[in-house]
């Protein structure tokens, strides 16, 4: 956490000195990175997709976007504690970030950790339903009732 400070302070410092047509290049550049790290997840090149993902990290370590698509990829590959530390770092940044809190409470329920994956998956159906997305929340209302069949939200 204390790296990726001192890199959010680098970086802060840049933007400061270089004016706001560097803060725009920073945002087309992550937002370029995280678009190359999709295209690499969906066709399974998963180092590529991680390498990709990392690249956005240092370049904005205070998005959570660059953490969440990492922590897919790990999740994908059943690196569950890498996936978790990612979504961890994610919902850090951001905390209305729905899916985040949805694969976080998948990957601690797929840990065993049911009391914090529950609590996970029921924060993300909250956001969901704030954000007016239906189809995401009635998918994690059934996930949490697939564990706790007394739910009622």
């Amino acid at each position: 956490m204390l790296k990726s400070n001192k890199l959010f302070g680098l970086g802060m410092v840049l933007l400061l000195t270089l004016g706001p047509k560097t803060a725009i290049a920073l945002e087309d550049n992550l937002a370029g990175l995280i678009r190359q790290g999709q295209a690499h997840l969906q066709q399974r090149n998963y180092q590529a997709a991680i390498a990709t993902f990392t690249q956005a990290i240092l370049l904005d370590p205070d998005s959570a976007a660059p953490y969440f698509h990492r922590g897919k990829v790990r999740f994908e590959l059943e690196d569950d504690f890498g996936a978790l530390e990612d979504f961890d770092d994610a919902v850090q940044r951001d905390s209305r970030f729905a899916e985040a809190y949805l694969y976080r409470g998948s990957v601690r329920l797929s840990l065993g950790d049911q009391t914090n994956g529950l609590v996970d998956l029921r924060r993300a159906a909250g956001l969901f339903a704030k954000q007016g997305n239906q189809q995401e929340y009635q998918r994690t209302v059934r996930l949490i009732r697939h564990f706790n069949p007394n739910f009622t939200p």
